[in-house]
């Protein structure tokens, strides 16, 4: 964990065949590219940290006071793993929604715990007093400067760089395809045509690829 924002973004350059520009020294330096700008390469290092989730997540925890049944869950929530009545010492299921099933009643402790509504948690019956502990993949930091140091291992660079890539191809593609639809000679091609969205898909299967070999982290059991 100790690759930078800006070694991030010069990996990346170089995998696009962009010259590396750095204006500012120290904590005010920004890196961008000759045909990448600062922004577009911010928008895609964010774009990474959330397409590598599904493999790769960062693991946080959520205390919960007691007495309640509502519970709002954390601002970098991204999905539930599971959640320890601190009373009782055990795992709380949670409650499936369907036709006939009580609304924790059966349940272990007589309580169970649904995702709902939208950024909170709702439990059938109040927590104990001694409280809940919530187990949760959390979204990963989004660096700011390029001094930031990523949250990430160093063995998921490669994977991120390779995505950046690929996101920062989108909009040269796209410009592209709306030039090349003029295009009437031959060899102009077709609208379809289109060397750069070809090259983000390449940068893509190379970024999913490399998710590939990352080992597959383990998840509880509801």
């Amino acid at each position: 964990m100790s690759t930078t924002f800006g070694t991030l973004k010069t990996r990346a350059l170089l995998l696009l065949g962009d010259d590396v520009v750095v204006t500012g020294t120290g904590g005010s330096a920004i890196t961008s590219g000759s045909n990448n700008s600062a922004d577009l390469l911010t928008a895609a290092v964010a774009a990474a940290l959330d397409a590598i989730l599904p493999w790769y997540w960062k693991r946080k925890t959520l205390a919960l006071t007691g007495g309640s049944t509502v519970y709002g869950l954390a601002s970098d929530h991204w999905r539930m793993e599971a959640v320890l009545d601190l009373q009782s010492g055990k795992f709380l299921p949670t409650v499936l929604p369907s036709v006939s099933n009580s609304w924790g009643e059966g349940y272990m402790d007589n309580n169970g715990w649904l995702e709902y509504p939208s950024g909170s948690i709702t439990f059938s019956a109040s927590i104990p007093t001694d409280g809940a502990t919530i187990y949760y993949h959390a979204l990963w930091v989004k660096p700011v400067y390029d001094t930031d140091n990523l949250e990430v291992p160093d063995f998921l660079v490669a994977a991120l760089c390779f995505y950046v890539a690929s996101y920062c191809c989108v909009p040269k593609a796209y410009n592209s395809a709306n030039i090349r639809q003029y295009g009437t000679r031959v060899d102009s091609g077709t609208p379809e045509d289109n060397p750069l969205m070809s090259m983000s898909n390449n940068y893509m299967k190379r970024f999913e690829l490399e998710m590939s070999r990352v080992p597959i982290s383990a998840r509880g059991e509801k």
